[in-house]
């Protein structure tokens, strides 16, 4: 049986004062790997990738705990163009578990606070900060020439200059905006006290002015010890939003209205999933994938798997969902590839696997000495 994978969270600190140095590469930054099975390369850093970036000939990542870098490799083999650090703030630990967006010639990054950074030398071209916050702590969103980044609030920053276009206060934690159709999507959860976060809302946004246009309640389970509130969408489609919850629930919710289509109560709590085709492909704590038909609400397949799931990404026709070892999954519960977990012998993945021309980039691990990001060829 695979080993449990004990999932990283970014730790929010009290207040951030950034600073930042384009450097050359450390010690613990080694030449690429040679090819090994589907592994075309590897480049091993002191701690797993985090969410990799991959933009025309380049793949940014950040590690996804104990450091401050943003590392940008040569996609074809992996050996590093440029690295550059980051002040981490006073009591934190290491970068957000975030992605990283590019538009234009930039690469928009969170790292506590917002930067816009060049994407050939890693030059910092602009910052967006808030004394009281952290507005680069978590995923971002590029809505036509703007970027939307979430702390304790919701920011819309300008991705050429940085400059501030609005930010609405919610008054529950925002995570992973989606800019689809004209309109932001984001789910919520509220404070409970102690830093602990529960029951919230899925929201529309206009993205123009940061009026809200609807919100559905996320609230904790009634029938378990499940809180509620989500850290992300499954997806949207032209007439539905899809929401995951911590709540042990999957919504269905009209695109325009935010009105209830459907609701499916499942196995346990819900962290991740993407739309594949007719389902909704979710996972979390439960030790299962679960499928859901997208018209009817009702299950459609389920697969067990032996860890926590990590992340659901989407590839051409496939779910690849990570629980240390990547599956990737038709949208009829058929696992058509697999690869990785140190019970194969293979690496332990870890984080968000990114698809890209028949290859994933995702970050992980063999042993306790070979972390970094992998490019693993795939057979679709």
């Amino acid at each position: 049986m695979k080993c449990p994978r004990t999932r990283g969270s970014p730790v929010v600190a009290a207040m951030l004062f950034p600073w930042f140095a384009v450097l050359t590469p450390s010690a613990c930054q080694q030449a690429a790997s040679p090819k090994t099975g589907p592994v075309r390369w590897s480049f091993v850093d002191e701690l797993p990738a985090s969410v990799a970036m991959v933009d025309g000939g380049r793949v940014a990542f950040t590690t996804s705990l104990g450091q401050n870098r943003l590392n940008v490799l040569d996609r074809a083999d992996g050996h590093l163009v440029w690295t550059k650090s980051f002040q981490i703030p006073v009591g934190g630990y290491g970068m957000p578990v975030a992605n990283i967006a590019a538009f234009e010639d930039l690469f928009i990054v969170p790292a506590w606070d917002l930067y816009g950074v060049d994407h050939a030398t890693g030059a910092t071209r602009w910052k967006f900060s808030k004394v009281d916050d952290f507005p680069g702590a978590k995923w971002v969103e590029l809505a036509d020439g703007t970027v939307v980044s979430c702390g304790r609030r919701l920011y819309a920053v300008d991705a050429r200059s940085g400059g501030i276009k609005w930010e609405l206060d919610l008054h529950e934690e925002p995570f992973n905006p989606v800019y689809a159709y004209g309109t932001l999507y984001l789910t919520t959860r509220g404070n409970r006290g102690g830093g602990a976060l529960g029951a919230g809302h899925a929201v529309a946004v206009n993205p123009m002015n940061g009026s809200v246009l609807w919100t559905f309640p996320l609230p904790d389970a009634p029938d378990a010890s499940w809180v509620g509130g989500s850290v992300g969408l499954a997806g949207v489609t032209e007439t539905r939003v899809i929401v995951p919850s911590r709540n042990g629930r999957v919504y269905a919710l009209d695109r325009q209205t935010g009105a209830l289509q459907w609701e499916r109560r499942g196995r346990g709590p819900y962290d991740h999933g993407v739309v594949l085709n007719s389902v909704v492909v979710v996972g979390g704590d439960a030790l299962y994938i679960e499928a859901i038909d997208l018209s009817s609400g009702q299950l459609a397949w389920e697969l067990p798997i032996e860890a926590s799931t990590q992340y659901i990404s989407n590839a051409p026709g496939l779910a690849v969902v990570n629980d240390g070892r990547l599956h990737a999954v038709n949208e009829r519960g058929q696992v058509v590839w697999e690869y990785g977990s140190d019970f194969h012998d293979e690496p332990n993945f870890i984080g968000a696997p990114v698809y890209s021309d028949r290859t994933i980039f995702v970050g992980g691990m063999i042993g306790q000495e070979r972390r970094g990001l992998y490019a693993i060829d795939v057979p679709f």
